[in-house]
């Protein structure tokens, strides 16, 4: 399993890296989410997990799906 490293959106968490498996994303898509600090709409690209869970990160979905798709 070779985990690939995102800029996460979440501001809950305590550093703006997250690390994925690429193996249990089910699908990518884009979304807008409204920032916290601004309070304007800001487009994210969404990483749907097979378990269910959606990571939101900063990249922009061609740079997702070609780091996704990565040879390891």
């Amino acid at each position: 399993m070779a985990l690939k490293y995102f800029t996460n959106c979440f501001g809950g968490n305590a550093t703006t890296k997250i690390a994925i498996n690429p193996d249990i994303v089910a699908s990518v898509f884009e979304n807008f989410i409204i920032d916290e600090k601004t309070k304007k709409s800001v487009k994210v690209t969404c990483l749907f997990g097979a378990t269910g869970t959606t990571w939101q990160v900063k990249e922009d979905l061609k740079t997702v799906v070609e780091r996704l798709n990565e040879r390891d």
